[in-house]
């Protein structure tokens, strides 16, 4: 309940304690990493710091200190693992890193045997142009994408949805409304039905860099709440 409104079953947090207490699963402190995440990966930036024009003044930030190629992922180890769910994330990615290329999103679903996730994609070299859906099972990998330009220092909405076989996102500018229908629903050859972990996939270059103000979580079947 916020603010005498019912929110189903979300579980968010802003990345820190702006409505009292009311993020269920939220309030960290500047200066460290969130107690109840747990990170995969070597960062140079790794922890919750003041934000100007973040929602609530505080994000999360990280920036990448990794060979090109390799993702990092931040688990949300609170959340019971889960089969369906809607997500919606917040946050933008830097330009001030050297090269940032592939951007920020949610992972889901993840276990031994894979995940799905949406990511924005792009680099200094590569035209930020799109958003990336992948389903991960065993050895198997399939992707797709939907177009979308996006730019760093901007405020972005990602919002991804997995129900049964079949994976949702849509992204907008944050400040405009949410899209009424899907960039993209796409049902992958052999998707990633399991069980599992939920959380941020960031990055996937040497220097890149992101902050993320805002995770929302919902597994009802309703949308993942956020202060849109």
């Amino acid at each position: 309940m916020l603010n005498g409104r019912a929110w189903g079953n979300s579980i968010w947090t802003d990345f820190k304690d702006r409505w009292n207490g009311n993020t269920y699963l939220g309030s960290y402190s500047t200066g460290s990493f969130m107690s109840d995440w747990t990170f995969l990966g070597t960062a140079v930036t790794n922890q919750v710091s003041a934000i100007s024009g973040s929602i609530s003044g505080q994000a999360y930030a990280h920036a990448a200190a990794q060979s090109s190629g390799v993702q990092h992922y931040a688990d949300w180890g609170a959340i019971p693992n889960t089969t369906n769910c809607d997500i919606l994330v917040g946050g933008r990615v830097l330009s001030s890193a050297p090269a940032p290329t592939d951007g920020f999103g949610p992972f889901l679903r993840r276990n031994a045997n894979g995940r799905m996730h949406a990511i924005l994609s792009g680099s200094n070299t590569f035209p930020r142009s799109q958003v990336t859906l992948v389903s991960i099972n065993l050895t198997n990998i399939y992707n797709t994408s939907f177009s979308f330009s996006w730019s760093t220092n901007t405020w972005y909405w990602l919002r991804v949805n997995a129900s049964g076989g079949t994976l949702r996102a849509k992204l907008w500018a944050r400040g405009a409304a949410e899209p009424s229908s899907w960039d993209a629903t796409w049902a992958p050859f052999i998707p990633q039905n399991s069980s599992g972990d939920i959380g941020l996939i960031l990055g996937a270059g040497a220097n890149s860099s992101q902050q993320i103000d805002f995770f929302s979580f919902c597994s009802d079947g309703n949308p993942a709440w956020g202060p849109l």
